[in-house]
């Protein structure tokens, strides 16, 4: 440790009062330097300090807004897709296509396709397949991939009208579960022992479509995309109804066509909330 002593002149002025060391010297220069080299790497310190705990929070205060907004944007998705006018039309055509699930001879069929959530079946209070201690929860795209013979027409109050779409929205109306005629489901290896069995059949009929629909593409693709997709299989005969979302256009039917937005991953609280659970 420094002592300092103090010299004063008789006139008492404090004007030149002067530290010393214990061996006569002044006190140094480079240790006012050094002093204050501490305190600016103090400093700098307190600032990456206090610049990394705002930007923490700023990062978690956006995530927090950014999912609020996309629920909201898909809530708003939701009450537009099922505000859409619905056309009911009848099926007119002397061919047939071949249902890539049940392999029956169709003159319509439709693709439903989703994925599926894998929850804590102690989590919930909900009426869902359940497998072991495991609840699966399953969300389905709006649009779906539509087939049908070349030359089919749809009749609209009477009047039969061409077609030329390969989506379309099916409706809620009508008895579909009537034309339900098949159901796969596939997931990634590393899921297979957990929940089920890998089918390579069923993974042949998904191939076949894997430019057909994005969500098939991020399962088949995309190494961080899905790890399950669902197809369901809705085939219609010639002179049977079906209820599209769609309008006519200059005498042809326009279907619509809009995929839901995805949310990867959704809490057991949004699943509540859906289903109206306390």
């Amino acid at each position: 440790m420094i002592k300092f002593k103090f010299h004063i002149k008789a006139d008492n002025s404090f004007s030149n009062i002067n530290p010393v060391d214990d061996n006569g010297g002044n006190f140094q220069a480079s240790d006012k330097n050094t002093l204050k080299i501490i305190l600016i790497i103090f400093g700098v310190f307190c600032l990456v300090c206090l610049t990394s705990f705002i930007g923490f929070f700023s990062i978690v205060f956006n995530g927090i807004n950014s999912m609020k907004k996309g629920a909201e944007e898909k809530n708003e998705q939701w009450k537009t897709i099922h505000a859409l006018p619905v056309l009911k039309c009848k099926i007119y055509t002397d061919e047939t296509v071949t249902a890539p699930i049940s392999g029956s001879e169709a003159a319509f069929y439709f693709l439903r396709i989703g994925n599926e959530h894998y929850l804590k079946y102690d989590s919930l209070r909900a009426n869902t397949e359940t497998q072991g201690d495991i609840q699966i929860y399953e969300n389905f795209d709006y649009s779906m991939i539509t087939r049908y013979p070349k030359g089919t027409k749809l009749s609209v109050n009477g009047n039969l009208y061409t077609i030329d779409f390969q989506y379309s929205i099916m409706d809620t109306l009508g008895n579909n579960n009537v034309h339900f005629t098949g159901k796969i489901v596939n997931r990634k290896e590393k899921n297979i022992s957990m929940y089920a069995p890998f089918h390579s059949k069923n993974h042949q009929i998904i191939d076949h479509f894997k430019n057909e629909h994005p969500w098939i593409s991020s399962y088949l693709e995309d190494i961080k995309g899905y790890e399950n997709i669902i197809m369901e299989e809705y085939t219609f005969k010639n002179g049977d109804s079906i209820y599209i979302k769609g309008k006519i256009v200059d005498h042809k039917i326009v279907a619509f066509n809009e995929h839901q937005m995805y949310t990867p991953y959704k809490t057991q609280k949004q699943i509540r909330e859906e289903r109206g659970i306390q």
